[in-house]
């Protein structure tokens, strides 16, 4: 059947993350010029994802709502998409992955094991909670080293992982460096079922602006 694809990013902090500088109107903006539909995922809160759609700010009518957020466990981080309550930092791996999975959600492995990112998950910490995981972030535009996208690439096709990307925007020169095509879906296990089929396309942003992160993290704080 002939569809006519959606271009998600999967993974955009707006400035409900203290270390973005987007504010959700820019991300309107922008995703209304290109035609991206962004899935906000600010760090340990879901209320710039909430914002943006009552806001009623560009989305797609073949899409669910999808609040998300980008949560921090005890042993890294942990995206979760589909939620519908906030989930406390600081809990265990395991423990994060059961609540987003009691919501109904989708849990996502963000830039795994990205040797530059003291968040970042490792694999080893991760490897025993395979069967609570759906997918891992293969393309994140923030990961400097091609050998950790290679590196996850194999991981995912080892383990039968599905595959998503995302900028990792927090300023608005890195929206839509990597973006997901995708065919419309109405649920996360449509979505989930969608992204066998999904055209992943990545571009690395610029490490200058990784730098505007920790600065706005230490104005703010």
């Amino acid at each position: 059947m002939e569809y006519e694809e959606i271009i998600l990013d999967m993974h955009i902090h707006s400035s409900y993350s203290l270390d973005s500088i987007l504010s959700l109107k820019e991300i309107d903006l922008y995703a209304k010029r290109e035609g991206v539909v962004p899935i906000i995922c600010d760090h340990n809160s879901i209320q710039g994802s909430e914002k943006y759609y009552q806001m009623n700010y560009y989305h797609d009518d073949r899409l669910p709502k999808i609040i998300s957020a980008e949560i921090k466990t005890t042993g890294g981080e942990i995206i979760g998409l589909f939620l519908n309550e906030e989930i406390p930092p600081y809990l265990s791996p395991e423990e994060t992955m059961d609540i987003i999975h009691d919501q109904g959600g989708i849990v996502v492995i963000p830039h795994p094991c990205d040797r530059y990112r003291k968040n970042a998950m490792k694999y080893k910490t991760f490897l025993p909670l395979l069967p609570k995981i759906h997918a891992i972030e293969v393309y994140n535009s923030r990961t400097l080293s091609l050998g950790n996208i290679t590196e996850a690439k194999k991981f995912a096709n080892k383990h039968g992982l599905l595959v998503t990307g995302g900028s990792d925007a927090h300023c608005r020169w890195e929206l839509f460096q990597t973006t997901v095509r995708i065919a419309p879906f109405d649920s996360p296990k449509e979505l989930l079922n969608n992204l066998h089929y999904a055209d992943i396309r990545y571009k690395r942003s610029l490490p200058v602006f990784h730098a505007l992160s920790v600065i706005s993290r230490k104005l703010r704080r």
